[in-house]
């Protein structure tokens, strides 16, 4: 396992799982979880999927109201609803508090094709 994919402070605010997903429709890995528990409900959070070249591709979430434990998933294509390339990706995530307080949160992920 690449250790260069854990940026993530070590809290548990923020858990991608898996690292490598396969998004090839074969029922096993096929989407990315972003577990999102920030420990206090109404939180707005902001999701952005960036490839290797920091270009965005996707705004997985926008001002997006969560409680205090919610998934968002990722199902490998960008914004225009293609495929996204396989390689790696990076996540940002944004969470606002009601008192204003940002977080970010940055980590990455490989899109494959195949799972062995």
């Amino acid at each position: 396992a690449a250790e260069f994919i854990s940026e993530f402070p070590s809290s548990k605010v923020v858990i991608v799982e898996p690292k490598i997903f396969s998004p090839n429709g074969d029922g096993f890995n096929d989407r990315l979880l972003i577990k999102l528990s920030p420990g206090e409900p109404d939180q707005l959070v902001n999701i952005w999927i960036y490839n290797e070249s920091g270009l965005e591709i996707k705004r997985l979430a926008n001002n997006l109201l969560i409680g205090t434990q919610d998934v968002v998933e990722w199902d490998g294509t960008t914004e225009n609803h293609q495929k996204a390339g396989l390689g790696i990706y990076i996540i940002q995530v944004e969470l606002f508090g009601l008192q204003g307080k940002r977080t970010q949160f940055k980590t990455a992920c490989v899109l494959t094709d195949r799972l062995e």
